[in-house]
């Protein structure tokens, strides 16, 4: 099982984070649960209380944090890891970031690129890049 651990519900990309979970789902089973935002509070309460909601979700399996300073992948090597794990939990964070705790729970930091990403945008991506390894996996022309 994969799963996807966001905070806040999507407002944007609802309907292509829809498509690449329907997509994704024909080869393995996913599932994405977005955990309530902290506000109006300081950036580091914030993120701890987002960090414990997450982490109540987590699960035993191989976690993954996403995080600008994480490790990097190509395609390839990315199905590589989606094969090695049948259970992998990838923790999006909110505005303010990932809390110390979920950073150290987690397996993997993963980088989907240098830069910062908006956390639907990264949802969003985070979706394609499992689809097309997905599809990798299976031999399918998807990646080119």
């Amino acid at each position: 099982m994969l799963t996807i651990l966001s905070v806040g519900k999507p407002k944007s990309y609802r309907a292509q984070i829809g498509e690449y979970l329907q997509r994704t789902g024909r080869y393995r089973p996913i599932n994405a649960i977005a955990v309530k935002e902290g506000k109006g509070q300081n950036e580091e309460i914030v993120k701890k209380k987002e960090g414990e909601r997450l982490l109540e979700r987590a699960g035993d399996g191989f976690i993954i944090a996403l995080h600008e300073t994480g490790r990097q992948y190509d395609s390839p090597a990315f199905s590589r890891l989606l094969q090695k794990h049948q259970s992998m939990t990838f923790i999006i964070g909110g505005a303010f970031g990932l809390s110390e705790e979920v950073m150290e729970k987690a397996h993997l930091q993963l980088s989907l690129c240098a830069m910062t990403l908006q956390h639907e945008l990264a949802l969003l991506v985070l979706l394609e890049q499992i689809y097309r390894g997905c599809t990798i996996l299976k031999g399918e022309k998807y990646h080119k």
